[in-house]
């Protein structure tokens, strides 16, 4: 049994869903997981064990389900803090505490990653609502391939533009971050100097990686570039953009 203040949450909020996890307080043991899948007039509670439907028109009420949940298996009061996923942090290059400016310049870069940083936003929001105060803490997919060289961020358009923060940001970053911490661990063997690693899902890319650190990826300014996804087109040559313009 958790009690409060001797657990942590953490949180990823998507278009349409809101995974959850609460760990003990070393942040090293998973106590249970969920999702909360298809948020509106189908959610449903997704279990290792199976599903149940459930009410959750919104992400409000998803982190609600998401709470009876953890209730319901013994992990009770205030968590010590919570921990959320955020696919574009803009300017942010690195895991921060939740305060009102750090929340505009999630909100700001909505506009780059418009599935994602909003659904995040309201389950802080709620979750402030529900918690007065608790610490919360974002980290940025985008974060990983901050320190990325300039030939892999720089995008061939002028100077004006690339100043208004037009560049190849990079996502997937927890993903690859995590991929790296955990090499040696689950494989018995040293992280290789070179690595090619690569995030498949709905959403996919590749990342190189040197010596532990990000030097390039297939997605650039937006979730939309690089691989074929499962409905997103990835690259296109501009080209093709201008001859549909004309001809249709």
């Amino acid at each position: 049994m958790a009690q409060g203040r001797d657990w942590i949450l953490t949180l990823n909020a998507g278009s349409s869903s809101l995974k959850f996890a609460a760990y003990d307080s070393s942040g090293k043991k998973r106590l249970v997981q969920g999702q909360v899948a298809a948020i509106g007039d189908s959610a449903k509670l997704l279990l290792e064990g199976g599903e149940e439907r459930v009410d959750a028109q919104n992400h409000h009420a998803a982190l609600e389900r998401a709470l009876d949940f953890l209730r319901a298996h013994a992990i009770e009061g205030e968590p010590l803090a919570a921990g959320h996923r955020v696919v574009h942090g803009g300017i942010r290059n690195s895991a921060t505490l939740l305060t009102p400016d750090v929340r505009g310049d999630i909100e700001r870069a909505a506009e780059l990653a418009p599935l994602h940083n909003p659904p995040a936003l309201k389950v802080m929001d709620a979750l402030n609502s529900h918690y007065k105060g608790l610490p919360q803490v974002v980290c940025f997919d985008t974060a990983f391939h901050a320190d990325n060289p300039k030939e892999a961020t720089t995008i061939a358009i002028p100077a004006e533009y690339r100043n208004r923060g037009i560049r190849r940001y990079g996502f997937h970053g927890l993903s690859y971050a995590s991929l790296v911490r955990h090499f040696s661990e689950v494989t018995g063997e040293l992280l290789p100097r070179r690595v090619l690693a690569l995030h498949l899902g709905a959403g996919s890319s590749l990342c190189a990686i040197v010596d532990g650190k990000g030097v390039a990826t297939s997605m650039g300014f937006s979730p939309m570039d690089g691989l074929v996804m499962a409905t997103r087109s990835g690259a296109i040559d501009p080209g093709v953009l201008l001859h549909l313009m004309r001809a249709e």
